[in-house]
């Protein structure tokens, strides 16, 4: 699978979107973690697609549009649309095996893969 990390803030926490295309089972996935809760045994789960009462069998999606448009934007957390690109990438390359990294230096996305 690929998986993209994005460091952001959601209600003033840091958190971690990993986005990414599972090729054995061929959707998209998205996870939403709370970075202040790392070292915690609390929940750290703000979204999973595995828990998702949406998602139905495998719990993945063949469309970003509902993690675009339903969660992300239902929790108002942006993540830079070449994200979206390159994991859209992956999936039309059936591409697994792939983790990138990504950070916002001044506006300007910084990834290493």
């Amino acid at each position: 699978m690929s998986q993209h990390y994005f460091s952001t803030v959601y209600d003033g926490k840091p958190v971690t979107v990993i986005l990414g295309w599972d090729r054995p089972l061929q959707g998209y996935f998205l996870v939403i973690e709370d970075d202040s809760k790392a070292d915690s045994v609390e929940e750290v789960f703000i979204y999973s697609n595995l828990l998702d009462e949406n998602l139905t069998g495998s719990k993945l999606t063949k469309n970003l549009d509902y993690f675009t448009n339903c969660i992300l934007k239902g929790l108002d957390i942006f993540v830079p649309v070449a994200i979206f690109q390159n994991v859209i990438a992956d999936s039309a390359s059936n591409i697994g095996n792939k983790v990138c990294r990504y950070h916002l230096d001044g506006g300007k996305l910084i990834s290493s893969c």
